[in-house]
């Protein structure tokens, strides 16, 4: 099996190829909030969970991550789950940490409890599971340290 930055360049290829044939989506895959630019997301009200996930991110793997999550995660949870993703909000670093890492943010407001969250998911349904195994390598192989989860409870303010 492929490893996952190998997965990683064949898709950037196939991207390249499809954008050159006019076969890439007609919605923007850069779209920071997930609303796929549909008007305003959602937020949770008083007394509704709201969950950030943070993934801190080796110095050299920052712009493989962040095209990773705009070019193949997004799409995949777009494409299953369109509703869910109008909740869910990616942040980028403006800035490297100190020791040169970068941190990225993913915010569930309001988090569902309903809902799944595991990106795997997304991948298998959208990429298949030989894929969604290279590409879950390749989320692996980018983290400096594990993804951190916190829930928390919006408050009245």
């Amino acid at each position: 099996m492929e490893s996952g930055a190998q997965w990683f360049d064949q898709w950037s290829a196939d991207k390249e190829e499809a954008r050159r044939s006019a076969a890439a989506p007609s919605w923007s895959p850069r779209v920071h909030d997930g609303s796929g630019g549909g008007g305003p997301a959602p937020r949770a009200r008083r007394g509704e969970r709201v969950c950030v996930c943070v993934d801190v991110i080796k110095p050299d793997r920052r712009d493989e991550w962040a095209a990773f999550v705009h070019d193949v995660l997004g799409p995949a949870g777009h494409l299953v789950d369109p509703d869910l993703m109008a909740s869910i909000r990616f942040l980028e670093p403006s800035e490297a940490n100190p020791d040169g890492s970068w941190t990225f943010l993913f915010i569930m407001d309001p988090y569902r409890d309903e809902a799944v969250y595991d990106d795997q998911h997304y991948l298998r349904r959208a990429y298949g599971d030989e894929r969604a195994r290279a590409y879950n390598e390749l989320w692996e192989e980018c983290h400096q340290v594990p993804q951190l989860v916190y829930e928390a409870e919006q408050s009245a303010w």
